[in-house]
């Protein structure tokens, strides 16, 4: 498959009981290193990927993508996902729900949620992506508790990103919400832009997260 080719979701995903690849391959374990990053347009259209299942040996980068450069995923979420990286000769590889490492790549309109566990030596770990370097992040949200690591040498620009968390993580991209502000429509009002609708949608008293299908939300 082109390192740039294009795909779209034309409807939900449930991968329970499947070991899934990741997408992009960036290995540097091995010499020399591979790279066949994902370079394309990843476009979810709404969708949802459920119960997402990824246990790298072999020093590849891990998660639905395993690294991204230059790429853009948008409008999709991954709902329950445990994404493990085990080291390889020494060397600790990232992991990540959506990606491992993202670089001068686009995330917009992104989120995971639901059981949520990311594995790995690793000090870089997030709920989109352990790592963005040199990309942009807008209107995504994980309760992760880590959006995507900010200790690289070049962050990534983020713009209304969220994370779940009472107070804020240090190590984080993006700002920390409460359980509460995420039940009570100040999350979906913050995701659209501080809109009172737009393509993050939630049904009050009902949902516990924003998401995109329910109500418009009116904050």
């Amino acid at each position: 498959i082109p390192q740039t080719a294009g795909a779209v979701l034309t409807t939900d995903i449930d991968l329970e009981n499947r070991l899934w690849t990741p997408i992009g391959t960036y290995n540097e374990s091995v010499i020399p290193e591979v790279n066949h990053a994902y370079k394309g347009t990843f476009d979810g259209q709404g969708h949802v990927i459920k119960n997402l299942n990824v246990h790298v040996t072999d020093g590849r980068n891990a998660g639905l993508f395993g690294r991204v450069d230059g790429g853009t995923l948008k409008n999709f979420g991954v709902v329950n996902a445990a994404v493990v990286s085990d080291p390889v000769e020494g060397k600790l590889l990232r992991a990540g729900i959506v990606a491992g490492e993202i670089v001068k790549g686009t995330v917009k309109n992104v989120f995971t949620a639901g059981t949520l566990s990311v594995t790995s030596e690793s000090a870089q770990k997030g709920g989109i992506a352990a790592a963005c370097a040199d990309s942009t992040l807008s209107g995504c949200f994980t309760t992760f508790g880590t959006l995507t690591d900010n200790t690289g040498a070049v962050p990534a620009t983020v713009q209304n990103c969220y994370y779940l968390a009472d107070t804020p993580n240090s190590a984080s991209c993006g700002t920390n919400l409460t359980a509460a502000q995420f039940a009570g429509g100040e999350a979906a009002y913050l995701l659209n832009g501080k809109k009172n609708a737009g393509i993050w949608k939630q049904t009050l008293g009902t949902d516990a997260l924003p998401g995109f299908e329910g109500e418009d939300v009116y904050y």
